[in-house]
């Protein structure tokens, strides 16, 4: 029997079809951190999209990665991880929770912060990605992977 939740809460890594205030169409997206009241505070997620970045913005690609079936109402050939400093999500958005992003996407945040360890990209995110970054620090320390690099004029992009 799975835990019991309060209706106000995120976790991080859950994954919600959201239409936030002022957008028309919904994206894919990934709560950052845990929330005990999403009720009343915006809580840091990214989203996950099959658009191009707009001049100026860069984002991650992900397309490598298998995505269930109708988890995208329309699978574009990329998708790209979004992440900027002001994105979040509050239980005032219209939401559809579609699960965690472990089960939908095994790896997935793992290589979103693998990518952000190696780029500079905003402040919070070394405490948002604070465990995978520890695990990344003991694997290089062992020698089962070298240091990730900044890849920020290829493939890796951020707001």
């Amino acid at each position: 029997m799975g835990t019991r939740r309060r209706t106000t809460e995120f976790r991080k890594g859950d994954v919600y079809r959201a239409t936030r205030d002022g957008e028309i169409t919904p994206h894919i997206w990934v709560v950052m951190q845990d929330c005990l009241h999403a009720d009343r505070h915006c809580t840091r997620a990214f989203n996950l999209t099959g658009s191009e970045a707009p001049e100026g913005q860069h984002m991650i690609d992900v397309s490598h990665f298998t995505f269930p079936d109708g988890l995208f109402k329309y699978k574009k050939r990329y998708t790209y991880a979004r992440i900027n400093e002001k994105d979040c999500l509050t239980k005032g958005n219209n939401l559809e929770y579609l699960g965690d992003i472990e089960d939908l996407c095994p790896g997935l945040m793992e290589e979103v912060c693998k990518q952000t360890y190696a780029c500079d990209v905003a402040l919070d995110l070394d405490d948002l990605c604070d465990c995978n970054y520890q695990i990344i620090d003991k694997k290089v320390d062992l020698g089962q992977m070298i240091e990730p690099e900044c890849d920020c004029n290829q493939k890796v992009y951020f707001v």
